[in-house]
């Protein structure tokens, strides 16, 4: 019967396990009750708030519907990086900040002209 038992138990093992302080998981729940941080930081405060219960990557997934490379990098950044940065969003590549070229294309707005597409040439001079 004891041998049965000990078949039963399964360990798991997690990598970058995560540990809050109390400060930080009393700072978390405030985050979220609060309600006025973006939807992606959010999630990133709930994903070490279960990861703390001891929650694996794929409980976490079925919680929060979140991509597992999400609850991964949440994970490292915390370990590896702190809590700010593991909440925080990270700078991406791209486009300079602070110019939505975009948006001119499509209105003409900003001082750019349309585009004619036929002729691929600007209109207006």
């Amino acid at each position: 019967m004891i041998y049965y038992l000990l078949k039963e138990v399964v360990f798991v093992r997690v990598k970058n396990q995560v540990k809050l302080k109390p400060k930080e998981r009393k700072l978390i729940k405030q985050l979220i009750s609060k309600g006025i941080e973006k939807a992606r930081k959010i999630t990133r405060c709930r994903i070490l708030l279960l990861a703390d219960e001891g929650k694996t990557d794929t409980q976490i997934i079925e919680a929060l519907k979140t991509a597992r490379n999400t609850i991964r990098q949440v994970r490292t950044r915390y370990v590896k990086e702190g809590l700010e940065t593991a909440i925080n969003e990270q700078s991406r590549p791209g486009a300079p900040k602070g110019k939505n070229y975009s948006h001119s294309l499509f209105t003409g707005s900003r001082g750019a002209e349309p585009l004619d597409i036929a002729s691929n040439s600007r209109q207006g001079g």
